[in-house]
């Protein structure tokens, strides 16, 4: 039986003030046929449908129904282990002039508003899949001044800033002296260009051996400017998550993630409000596909078995690169939807724990994932 979702919606006073969405109906390209024991991931038929629903704080969400029966998870399990990367995911750029060509069988996310899944066809069990965020999408919202605020201080942790009157000069969180790379991230000297491409984790680890295993602080660089840092950066991640979360989730689901996490007593990072477990930093630089610059295990098509899959991933993505720029692809395969970067640095993404692929296109690359 399903519980009374009545209490689960948001107050008008508490919605976005965006206008509704333009586009009524998303509906994806014709697919093409891949190679052979490859699979191209394909958006639902009759595409995602705009729906007004103010268990959302955006006031609407993008739906398309999803079969759970036994016969269709199992034959979409199959689907994703055979992932490959689709044509068209490499923009075009002519005399200046930036060409994105649609994705053969996926949709492109709207920024801000919540795409979701309904359980054979049913409204009541909406399970989000993918939201994404921009800057401009979370002005809207009430609370857009602390969000703004540190989204800028976590811009500066990350990619450094020089002296001010008040304040002392930062160093780029990727340059700090022993930074440690993640055990499945290439080593750095084996790079073909910047040294600070890498994957690091910031947060906590898993100690193996005993049970589900002992959760520990990651080891990483110990001098005191590399400790007082990087825990700023996950207070901020603390406090983006607390601000953005809400508004890529119902209400129920958020409702429900801190309960699981209060209820069991997990610990967060940065705070004490619920929050992910664990940081991992992503950085790679000038355009080329991050499974090159930091392993095709952490950059290309791959799922986490150690991923808690009944929670949602929020992906914090800072680019250092002008403001006219085209630079950033996001593709995931179990919501078969797309994102370019719109004109901004900053970029916050609640994409279900998955299957998915990055690609960095920028003069540098950051991406910060709380999960």
């Amino acid at each position: 039986m399903l519980p009374d979702l009545t209490e689960f919606v948001f107050e008008t006073s508490q919605l976005s003030t965006e206008p509704r969405p333009a586009t009524e109906v998303l509906l994806p390209p014709t697919a093409v046929k891949p190679a052979p024991n490859e699979y191209y991931p394909i958006a639902p038929q009759d595409g995602y449908r705009l729906v007004e629903d103010s268990r959302y704080q955006r006031g609407y969400v993008y739906i398309a129904d999803y079969d759970v029966s036994y016969e269709a998870l199992e034959a979409h399990k199959e689907q994703l282990s055979k992932l490959a990367t689709p044509p068209n995911v490499h923009p075009e750029v002519n005399d200046g002039v930036t060409t994105v060509l649609p994705i053969p069988g996926m949709v492109r996310l709207i920024p801000g508003v919540p795409f979701a899944f309904a359980f054979n066809g049913d409204r009541r069990r909406l399970h989000t899949i993918a939201c994404a965020h921009t800057l401009e999408s979370l002005s809207h919202y009430a609370d857009f001044p602390q969000t703004k605020a540190a989204s800028v201080r976590l811009a500066k942790l990350t990619w450094g800033c020089v002296a001010s009157r008040n304040n002392p000069s930062i160093p780029p969180i990727f340059e700090l002296p022993g930074l440690k790379e993640n055990d499945r991230s290439p080593a750095r000297e084996h790079l073909h260009m910047q040294s600070g491409d890498g994957s690091f984790n910031l947060a906590s680890t898993v100690m193996k051996g005993e049970g589900m295993g002992t959760v520990l602080p990651a080891v990483q660089a110990d001098t005191e400017q590399a400790k007082t840092q990087r825990l700023a950066i996950l207070r901020e991640l603390h406090t983006l998550y607390r601000l953005v979360m809400p508004k890529c989730l119902s209400k129920f689901e958020m409702t429900m993630s801190d309960f699981d996490f209060d209820m069991n007593n997990v610990f967060g990072f940065g705070g004490l409000e619920p929050c992910g477990t664990s940081v991992q930093m992503n950085v790679s630089s000038l355009g080329e596909l991050l499974a090159h610059y930091i392993g095709k295990r952490q950059g290309g098509w791959h799922r986490d078995k150690h991923d808690h899959h009944l929670d949602w991933t929020l992906f914090t993505l800072l680019l250092r690169v002008g403001p006219s720029k085209l630079s950033l692809l996001f593709r995931s395969a179990i919501s078969q939807t797309f994102q370019y970067r719109w004109r901004s640095w900053a970029f916050l993404s609640c994409e279900k724990r998955s299957v998915f692929e990055r690609k960095g296109g920028v003069d540098r690359f950051s991406r910060i994932q709380g999960k």
